[in-house]
């Protein structure tokens, strides 16, 4: 089961243009939305219930009417500069805890997108985690969806999870996010995107080939 998992990872690093060391990213549009197991109001259908401000409240932080990732009417979290201020490192973030089994492997994973104007960083990352997993966006793909996933081992029975942004935004810019998950790695199956013509997608598979080569390596290490 886990080599068939570790096979669905890679396949989707063959479709992915954009991954780090830790994060898998997936551009949309999508033709499907794969498998994952959202937080508690990880779609915000519930505004922003569940979720803190970390750590000082800076920022604004709305429930916001938006098409999702499956092009559909739906809500997102919309996390915009406050005006005039533009934000630096550490930034500013919402957060939830979310029970999980200690020593068990997850995968984190959402959707983001910059809007026109938005710099900086945007990202799901566990803030109580060894090495501080995250699951980053590429702030090159604007108005368009992303799906960002990474893989961790879950060190307590409580995880808290962040949706940050930080180092340089813009004031009045804005990202949204959508859709924040915590899956167990054995049920998650990533975003698929509608497919590519023939002669990108053979550029990207080069590219996914190696991602999934390193991929492979560390799962057996």
């Amino acid at each position: 089961m886990k080599m068939r998992v570790i096979w669905v990872v890679c396949a989707a690093l063959a479709v992915s243009a954009y991954a780090s060391a830790s994060t898998i990213v997936v551009p949309g549009p999508f033709a499907s939305l794969g498998n994952q197991t959202l937080v508690p109001n990880g779609d915000f259908s519930a505004g922003l219930a569940g979720w803190t401000v970390f750590p000082n409240g800076v920022g604004n932080f709305v429930a916001s009417p938006a098409a999702g990732p499956d092009g559909n009417p739906g809500t997102a979290l919309a996390i915009t500069g406050p005006s005039g201020i533009p934000v630096a490192s550490p930034g500013y973030a919402l957060g939830q805890g979310v029970s999980v089994t200690p020593g068990e492997t997850y995968v984190l994973s959402g959707y983001v997108q910059y809007l026109t104007g938005a710099t900086g960083n945007a990202y799901i990352d566990l803030n109580d985690v060894t090495e501080d997993p995250n699951a980053l966006a590429n702030p090159l793909i604007i108005n368009q969806w992303q799906f960002v996933y990474a893989p961790f081992v879950a060190t307590s029975g409580t995880e808290f999870t962040r949706l940050v942004r930080d180092s340089g935004d813009s004031p009045n810019d804005q990202v949204l996010f959508d859709r924040i998950a915590i899956t167990p790695i054995a049920s998650f199956v990533p975003a698929i995107p509608v497919p590519l013509p023939s002669a990108a997608l053979g550029g990207l598979v080069l590219v996914g080939a190696l991602l999934c080569r390193n991929y492979v390596l560390r799962q057996r290490a």
